[in-house]
């Protein structure tokens, strides 16, 4: 099985104006929860993001994501990357 990895930042703003203005820059703001931490905030590259979307193992596979130096075990529970509006993912971890 192949090891496929997203990159992403993390981000301190939170709320319906700093979303708007990630996506306004070609950002996804994105959720990870679970596992034994608190739920962190991130933001990703849209046009990555919505590339990898379009193959079966976005949503079928576990991916590492690489959030500032830090790599976790996660899988895409919501993604709504398709529509431009209102672009979100979400995450949870197992780590």
């Amino acid at each position: 099985m192949s090891e496929h990895s997203i990159k992403a930042t993390g981000r301190k703003d939170e709320g319906k104006g700093a979303s708007r203005r990630l996506r306004h820059a070609a950002k996804i703001p994105a959720i990870v929860y679970g596992g034994q931490s608190a739920p962190k905030s991130i933001q990703l590259e849209h046009e990555k993001t919505w590339i990898a979307s379009q193959s079966e193992w976005f949503y079928s596979s576990i991916l590492s994501l690489d959030v500032t130096a830090r790599s976790s075990a996660c899988c895409c529970v919501t993604c709504s990357a398709i529509r431009s509006s209102s672009r979100s993912c979400t995450w949870t971890s197992s780590a």
